[in-house]
């Protein structure tokens, strides 16, 4: 064999190994378009869970600013409650400290004005006596009348 052969020969064998290095950049090209389709439909997906998650945190803002709200009334409402707490303890010892021993010095004095009343049945007797007594005064006065023009 010769130089040219030797050289047809070796062109040849590098030939094939082109041809086959072309069969695998086909087949790589393949699998890269296909891994390109995966990339995008990945892209897609996650396009859309960016939406999504856009969509969430719009949510728990939301979430939040009623929160908040809510925070703020249940401080509202637990001031209110201490001030009542507070009003309630200021009228429970106004009514230790003057009420009821107001309303003992009125029963008491209660007590001594029915102590000191005239019994009903007593009052009507005494009515009925007064009756009498006026009837007699005005015949008395009626005699003494008689008598005076008599005399």
């Amino acid at each position: 064999m010769n130089n040219e052969e030797k050289i047809l020969a070796i062109l040849e064998q590098m030939q094939g190994q082109m041809e086959r290095m072309d069969g695998r950049m086909d087949r790589m090209e393949g699998h890269m378009e296909r891994m390109d389709g995966r990339m995008d439909r990945m892209d897609g997906q996650m396009d859309r869970m960016d939406g999504r998650m856009g969509q969430m945190e719009g949510r728990m803002d939301r979430m939040d600013g009623r929160m908040d709200k809510m925070e703020a009334k249940q401080e509202e409402t637990q001031a209110t409650i201490a001030d009542i707490q507070t009003t309630l303890t200021r009228v429970a010892v106004t009514q230790e400290n003057i009420v009821l021993p107001q309303l003992k010095l009125l029963a008491e004095g209660h007590e001594n004005v029915l102590n000191n009343l005239i019994p009903k049945s007593r009052v009507e007797n005494l009515e009925a006596e007064v009756v009498v007594l006026r009837t007699a005064i005005k015949s008395l006065a009626h005699d003494v009348e008689e008598l005076k023009s008599a005399r």
